[in-house]
């Protein structure tokens, strides 16, 4: 422990632990701007200068460590004049007017300096008012006058990608984005580009975010200080009231998070304790607010859809459940809380129900994922860990000692494959093979499309390694058997309560579709693609689906209930209401509670246990004369519910593409398909019509579509094209 004095306080600290660090832990407040936690220290703005005994100058705090016996001080005049004249040299560069006017605190109220300052120069209508460090820092300083000659740079605001917009106008370059964008994220998307009064922060060659390849995760935008990166949703909403603690159930991670409210409104959602992705930061908000939410419960009435009080279709509901009883099927989204789901189960149990299934495909062999302290390297078979998975790859790579190789197994050229150590492009359904090869567990005749040379230089990575498998739930049940425990497999789940749902041993909801007996369908956040006619159709979501129904019952969405759903590693996450539901829209677990509270089916009708859950039967795909092309059909991890994320926000559409058909440019060009053009895919017992996207990042010969059920897109298939 090294023992110094601050402000003539004695403080004591472990070694390289920096004076501002040490000043904190003592709460003496010492001013900063580039300064953040969560990234190594700049020492650019100048602005936390301290005064050490035996030192000719002044030092930058945040980069000084501390020493056995150091004398340092933090408020005297001389440090004060200094501080003041650094930020009266980063205000040159920044619109100021406002900053140091005497009547800034009336502005709101009464604007009568709005002639004198253009909009774009106005704090008053800055996203970042209230909130912004150049603010506080102003005050704190007792800035009054800026006796530099202003230089507005006159860039054009970014606003061509998705999610956030840049006005570098505001950037005071304390680098915090770069940083976190480089040492939290790992990504290197943005860093500082020209000299001088030139410098800048953006990409490489000024390339959009998307065509840098952005993760969108929106650590950046968290990061600025000033108004330069703003939230697009939520730009003009103001400075949160309240933040409520949850988690995000948008995938398996369920990270922390937190609702932050203003007037009884959510308007955005930031990271809590650990870093998140799109879906958490920029898919939440949007999803509780969005204007195409259904607020009232709507009944079907001599052909006619119109809205109905709750007492009307509750009763409605349990009327038809009572009469139809056992020939009724249920089906819900694991993005129910685990609540709701019990309630489901419950519900189907008491009416006799033979029928419960879920989206997720249970049955398969799930294994909740604990993490070996011992792995060495990492393989991802047909996942994409950058895109679907950043957050678990950024948790994996800051737990592990040292280095690991990450090596990608899959058809598709992802993100992940982009940004691996090693990627290996097998033939569509040779994954599970190829993982054998690689661990010698096969001695057969290679037929995965990877050359021998590839597996060898694989071999020779993981030598004297143990290395770690990651595959979809989808290949749980494929005939992996790894040799001498050189290597360990879990199954990595894309929706919450997979384990939940598992252990319930509720059956595939094709096996429900396909029941030709069942009368009554009732949905619960899934509205999957339905070849025939029922006679009664319930609908529970937020959303009202494109396809018929007799009842559609509205339930809260994510920020509007409270509850628990499992991660993928089988862990409790908390979900905790911040705000009111939309309009009269009720928890699902409310609606379930009322409908059983009106089920008057006897005793003796319940049925002890549901079935038991049979794995689905995969198939070998072979493409034919007929049918050329196969078909792979991914797991969708951007969606809420029945809904897809992209089709509920432009931002999703563009980042993701993934309501689009991928194919190679040179089967486009042989079926002479321009990019976007709509066709028909015509496969066995299988027609849907979708919009092409050409790319090479599918090989020859092989078609991609991501997973959606309301479109019938739920497996892979032999496919022809129509135009």
């Amino acid at each position: 422990m090294i023992k110094l004095k601050i402000n003539g306080l004695p403080v004591e600290v472990a070694a390289g632990t920096t004076v501002l660090e040490a000043a904190r832990k003592m709460d003496i407040h010492i001013p900063t701007l580039c300064y953040l936690a969560s990234v190594a220290p700049y020492g650019g703005c100048r602005i936390c200068l301290v005064e050490v005994e035996g030192m000719p100058r002044p030092m930058t705090s945040c980069t000084l460590p501390c020493a056995e016996g150091m004398t340092v001080r933090t408020d005297t005049e001389e440090l004060k004049k200094l501080r003041r004249f650094s930020l009266q040299l980063i205000l040159s560069e920044h619109p100021y007017s406002c900053l140091i006017c005497t009547k800034k605190d009336e502005c709101a109220k009464f604007m009568d300096c709005i002639q004198k300052e253009p909009v774009t120069f106005g704090c008053k209508y800055c996203a970042k008012n209230g909130s912004c460090e150049l603010q506080k820092l102003v005050d704190e300083l007792e800035i009054k006058d800026v006796p530099f000659p202003f230089y507005y740079r006159g860039l054009e605001v970014e606003r061509y990608d998705p999610f956030f917009e840049r006005d570098y106008n505001l950037c005071v370059l304390c680098g915090r984005c770069v940083r976190t964008c480089i040492e939290t994220r790992g990504a290197a998307t943005i860093d500082f580009h020209h000299r001088g009064p030139h410098t800048l922060v953006g990409t490489a060659f000024n390339r959009s975010h998307l065509d840098a390849r952005c993760q969108f995760c929106g650590a950046c935008v968290d990061a600025c200080p000033t108004g330069a990166m703003a939230e697009r949703f939520s730009k003009y909403e103001g400075k949160p009231e309240r933040s409520v603690e949850s988690h995000c159930p948008l995938c398996s991670l369920g990270c922390p998070i937190n609702l932050n409210v203003r007037d009884g409104r959510l308007i955005n959602a930031t990271p809590g304790a650990e870093p998140v992705c799109a879906r958490g930061r920029f898919g939440i908000t949007p999803i509780v607010n969005h204007e195409q939410r259904i607020r009232s419960p709507l009944m079907k009435k001599d052909g006619r859809v119109v809205e109905v009080e709750w007492s009307e279709a509750l009763d409605y509901a349990a009327a038809r459940l009572n009469k139809i009883r056992d020939k009724t099927g249920f089906l819900f989204s694991p993005d129910l809380n685990r609540e709701a789901i019990d309630a489901v189960t419950g519900l189907g149990a008491r009416l006799g129900a033979g029928r419960v299934g879920s989206a997720v495909s249970p049955g398969v062999g799930f294994n909740p994922v604990k993490w070996p302290e011992t792995a060495h390297a990492l393989i991802a078979v047909g996942i994409d860990l950058v895109t679907d998975f950043s957050v678990l790859l950024l948790r994996l790579r800051t737990a592990g000692r040292k280095p690991f190789p990450v090596i990608v197994i899959d058809p598709v050229r992802t993100r992940g494959a982009e940004s691996a150590d090693l990627w290996l492009r097998p033939k569509p359904g040779k994954e599970a093979e190829l993982v054998n090869h690689i661990l010698g567990s096969l001695s057969e005749r290679n037929t995965t499309g990877v050359p021998a040379a590839e597996i060898d230089r694989v071999k020779e990575l993981l030598a004297g390694r143990k290395a770690v498998i990651l595959i979809p739930p989808a290949d749980s049940g494929t005939d992996l058997h790894p040799e001498n425990d050189r290597a360990r497999i879990f199954t990595l789940p894309g929706e919450i309560n997979k384990s939940y749902v598992s252990r319930l041993g509720v059956v595939d909801y094709q096996e429900v579709l396909a029941d030709d007996d069942l009368e009554c369908l009732y949905l619960i956040g899934e509205t999957p693609k339905r070849d025939r006619k029922y006679q009664c159709v319930i609908i529970q979501d937020c959303f009202r689906p494109e396809s018929d129904f007799d009842l559609f019952l509205p339930c809260a969405s994510l920020a509007e209930t409270d509850g628990i759903f499992e991660d993928f590693a089988g862990g409790v996450r908390h979900l905790h209401k911040a705000v009111e539901p939309a309009g009269n829209a009720r928890p699902d677990l409310w609606i379930l509670t009322e409908i059983q509270r009106r089920i008057t089916v006897a005793a003796a009708a319940v049925k002890s246990a549901l079935p038991a859950a049979k794995p689905p039967i995969l198939k070998k795909i072979r493409p034919t004369k007929t049918y050329p092309f196969h078909l792979v059909i991914r797991d969708n991890y951007y969606r809420y519910r029945s809904r897809l994320l992209s089709s509920l926000m432009k931002g999703f559409q563009r980042f993701r593409n993934d309501e689009r058909l991928w194919i190679h440019p040179q089967d486009a060009r042989n079926l002479k398909l321009a990019d976007a053009a709509e066709v028909t895919l015509q496969g066995k017992g299988f027609q849907v019509k979708i919009n092409i996207f050409i790319t090479d990042r599918v090989p020859p010969g092989v078609l991609m579509a991501y997973a959606n059920p309301t479109r019938g897109l739920y497996r892979d298939k032999i496919v022809r094209i129509e135009e």
